[in-house]
């Protein structure tokens, strides 16, 4: 979505701009079921804050994928999966010079999930790479940290995921 998502509230539907229209409810299930949300003001205010944040396609891995880099992605795959990797990167080359947005909706538990399939943060190992905030800033010491322990806990050495966070941060920078 091109532009920032109408904000939802209890009186507003949000999301797409048509959604005024269409009047597509923000949390999915059946209201047969009985299903109540408690805070739904916290959920409009979860929802409204992650759909405002701005992305784009990260056009120097693109760039990479489609030339030199080809054979990260050529692994011989089910039809169902080659199709949506082949739509993944041509959505990435239509929109790697446009700023854009993630609309949201949710179950009736409260789970938040992006709209869009090919796309987004919670998809697959290439949609997620393809993805960038488009307004970056530069890590705190705090968010290095973070990254630190982030990269000892996947690469896991000798079970480093399981040792204290000083110690995972002080292996990560050893390395």
């Amino acid at each position: 979505m091109f532009f920032e998502p109408l904000k939802w509230n209890e009186k507003s539907f949000g999301g797409y701009l048509t959604n005024e229209i269409l009047k597509e409810d923000l949390i999915t299930g059946s209201i047969h079921h009985g299903h109540i949300i408690n805070f739904k003001e916290n959920l409009y205010k979860a929802i409204n804050i992650m759909s405002s944040v701005k992305f784009s396609i990260n056009s120097s891995l693109l760039e990479y994928l489609n030339k030199e880099g080809k054979y990260l992605i050529e692994k011989r795959l089910e039809d169902s999966e080659e199709l949506q990797k082949i739509t993944t990167l041509q959505i990435g080359e239509t929109y790697k010079k446009i700023e854009f947005f993630l609309p949201l909706q949710c179950d009736w538990r409260g789970r938040i999930y992006t709209k869009p399939f090919f796309i987004n943060y919670q998809g697959g190992d290439l949609s997620l790479s393809l993805l960038e905030f488009h307004d970056g800033e530069k890590l705190s010491k705090s968010g290095i940290n973070s990254l630190y322990i982030y990269g000892a806990n996947n690469y896991n050495q000798k079970n480093i995921s399981k040792d204290t966070y000083p110690n995972r941060i002080k292996w990560v920078k050893k390395i």
